[in-house]
């Protein structure tokens, strides 16, 4: 629960009166490129989120049910087990919600019937009121400020005797923050204080993004403030809250109360014009511009041989039943394997399956629609305990399962063996085969080796053929397909010397 009032309070800070709280659900209108009306992120929270996934929804009038699933799909592939996710999920949204829904294509959506969005700009103001006093002029200010530095420090904020100023400067590098810091430290009411919460954000097209926080012992604080940066789209900036503990407890409202003094510093500086913005769109080109240019250096370099743990990476990607609303068991309906040769460097479809489904035998039409898998498919199909024996019985004949390490199994995320696979075999008490308790989500060697750091929330495949430079071929949500698009990937990892490990496991 303490994860979840952190995450609202920074949603609070960032989203302001964006949000709402509605017949208990959680809301937020999301604008979506080309759209006249609102997208709405309705969600609410389990009892022991974040380890499991909120039960989420999107509303408008402009979105087919095709369009609803293919965002929630996405959605939960942004979910990772215990990380808080609703940033990511509205951030993700109104960044990619155009380009997936291929939205360039329908024209403008005029709603005539509001009611999915009644209340939106209705939100009551949860923040607390506060007292708001003018701090002595020279209260808040460092003493021999450096004429490089434009240091600005806001009015000071009273909550229960716990006062907070904030403070603002234009910076380019890391050292530059480190001054600013020093800087401000120089007037010993601030050196004194209890807390001096730094969040800064760099960014040029030489260098691409630098972002960081440093809480100074108020856990928690230091990333919300970098929230407020992301959400405003700054740049080249170092926001100091300074906090004077007042001996009375604020619980999480000293967030709230963090949060509103680096917003108030920042908007009154974004007003006065005096700092950088770059919108997602600019920063997303140049830093995959610099993602291209490190690739080419790499290229350009000569070759480290790197070896290689497995000989065959053997790749697949599940399509299961499926339809517009979410439905109370899935089931395999293809099982695709695609055989990446790490020595040869090459891939090629080795095993293909489709699945007869028993506990739903017959296909929604939405599943069909979005997979192509037609009924007559899965009714000539066999069950899952014959395929996964004719999958052995591949693996064999092709000499793969000769040795221990001779191959590992590969999949994007980590749903098909730890969540379907897993969960349908023990409903219908079928053997797992061991070589398929061990596998590689390929998102966290990619995210490793082609991001700005080894997080690899909001990682999709597109998105990740798009950041080496290729495009997804053939159809999308084709189990097929897809192996042979992760096996793309695969490939451009050992091509560049990544050491391929096993990520994920079942076994105790």
């Amino acid at each position: 629960m303490e994860e979840q009032r952190s995450e609202l309070e920074a949603l609070q800070s960032i989203y302001g009166q964006e949000m709402q709280f509605i017949d208990g659900k959680r809301q937020i209108a999301i604008s979506i490129e080309s759209q006249n009306e609102p997208l709405l992120l309705s969600w609410v929270y389990p009892l022991d989120y974040p380890k499991s996934i909120p039960i989420v929804s999107v509303a408008a009038q402009w979105l087919t049910a095709l369009d609803k699933q293919i965002l929630l799909a996405e959605l939960k592939q942004l979910y990772q087990p215990d990380t808080t996710v609703i940033y990511d999920w509205i951030e993700w949204l109104r960044g990619n919600a155009f380009h997936i829904l291929h939205l360039d294509g329908r024209g403008l959506v005029d709603s005539s019937n509001p009611r999915e969005l009644e209340g939106v700009s209705q939100l009551h103001d949860e923040i607390p009121s506060s007292v708001y006093e003018v701090h002595d002029a020279e209260e808040g200010r460092g003493e021999g400020i450096d004429d490089r530095f434009d240091v600005f420090s806001g009015e000071a904020f009273v909550d229960r005797k716990s006062k907070f100023v904030g403070h603002i400067a234009r910076v380019y590098t890391r050292e530059e923050v480190d001054e600013v810091l020093a800087i401000l430290k120089s007037n010993k009411k601030i050196r004194g204080a209890t807390h001096n919460i730094v969040a800064y954000r760099l960014f040029s097209e030489e260098q691409g993004l630098d972002e960081d926080f440093d809480d100074d012992g108020e856990t928690g604080a230091g990333e919300k403030m970098l929230f407020l940066v992301q959400r405003l789209q700054v740049v080249n900036v170092v926001v100091i809250v300074t906090r004077w503990f007042g001996g009375i407890m604020l619980g999480n409202d000293r967030f709230k109360d963090i949060s509103n003094t680096a917003k108030e510093v920042l908007e009154h500086h974004l007003k006065l014009g005096k700092l950088d913005k770059v919108d997602d769109k600019t920063m997303k080109h140049i830093k995959e511009a610099l993602i291209h240019r490190k690739l080419k250096a790499l290229k350009a370099k000569k070759a480290v041989k790197v070896h290689q743990k497995f000989d065959y990476i053997m790749v697949l990607d599940f399509e299961a039943t499926c339809d517009e609303g979410s439905i109370p068991s899935q089931e395999i309906i293809e099982f695709p394997v695609v055989v990446v040769n790490v020595k040869e460097r090459t891939r090629q479809v080795g095993f293909h399956r489709y699945v007869r489904p028993v506990e739903q035998p017959d296909l929604s039409a939405f599943c069909t629609q979005l997979t192509g898998i037609q009924q007559e498919q899965v009714d000539r199909a066999s069950l899952l305990p014959q395929v996964l024996q004719e999958c052995e019985a591949w693996l064999q004949e092709g000499g793969y399962l000769e040795r221990p390490n001779k191959l590992i199994f590969c999949t994007s995320g980590d749903w098909d063996l730890k969540t379907q696979l897993a969960g349908e075999c023990l409903r219908k008490n079928i053997a797992i085969p061991r070589y398929l308790t061990k596998w590689i989500n390929v998102k966290i060697p990619f995210a490793q080796q082609y991001c700005d750091s080894n997080l690899r929330k909001g990682l999709n495949l597109n998105g990740m053929l798009s950041r080496v430079d290729l495009s997804f071929e053939g159809h999308p949500h084709s189990g097929l397909d897809d192996s042979l698009n992760i096996a793309r990937l695969v490939l451009k990892l050992i091509e560049d010397g990544y050491p391929l490990q096993f990520t994920a496991t079942t076994e105790p």
